[in-house]
C-alpha cells in the first residue's frame, strides 16, 4: 500500500467526523410592549433540505406595574406557510413577573418538527410589559457526519479484514 493511502484514510475520516451538521441562524432583536395578545411576525429563510426550526429567545422584561402585583407572561413560538398561517404552536413557555423589578427569562431551545417560511413569537401578558431580547430561528438539516462515519468506518474494517 502506497504512503499517501496510509496518510488519506485518517484524513480524510477525521474530516468527515468534523463536518459540521447545516444551520442557518436568524435572529430578530425584539423591543417591544406587550399586553394581552401581542404577536411578532418574522419571514424564515429556509435552508434546502431543512428538518426543522430550533427556536430560543432571552428576553429582559420590565413591567409597567406596581410592585404589589405580579402577572403571569406567556409565550409561544409559532411557525406556518404563509404570514397569515394556519399555525403550529410549541408548548407554552410560562413565567411570573412581579411589579416594579426587571425580570429574565431564557426559554432554552425549542425544537419545531417542521421548517417553514414563516415564524412568530406569540406573548399573552396578564399586565402591561416591555421585553427586549433576541428572538432566534434557526433552520435545522440532519448531521451527514453520521452517516459518513459509519459507512467510512465499515469501509476500513472490510479493508483491513481482506489485508489480515
Amino acid at each position: 500500500m502506497s504512503q499517501a493511502r496510509r496518510i488519506l484514510g485518517p484524513a480524510l475520516v477525521s474530516l468527515v467526523g468534523f463536518l459540521p451538521g447545516a444551520a442557518l441562524a436568524q435572529t430578530e432583536t425584539l423591543f417591544q410592549t406587550v399586553g394581552m395578545d401581542t404577536v411578532r411576525s418574522f419571514a424564515h429563510t429556509s435552508l434546502p433540505g431543512a428538518t426543522g426550526i430550533d427556536f430560543s429567545f432571552s428576553l429582559a422584561i420590565a413591567p409597567a406595574y406596581p410592585a404589589d402585583m405580579t402577572h403571569t407572561l406567556v409565550v409561544d413560538f409559532e411557525w406556518g406557510p404563509t404570514e397569515t398561517g394556519p399555525w403550529t404552536i410549541s408548548p407554552d413557555n410560562v413565567k411570573s413577573i412581579p411589579g416594579a423589578v426587571t425580570a429574565f427569562f431564557s426559554s432554552g431551545i425549542y425544537h419545531g418538527p417542521a421548517d417553514a417560511p414563516w415564524v412568530r413569537i406569540h406573548f399573552y401578558a396578564g399586565g402591561i410589559m416591555t421585553v427586549s431580547g433576541p428572538f432566534n430561528h434557526i433552520s435545522t438539516v440532519p448531521e451527514p457526519a453520521a452517516a459518513a462515519l459509519f459507512v467510512l468506518g465499515l469501509a476500513g474494517l472490510l479493508w483491513w479484514r481482506r489485508q489480515h
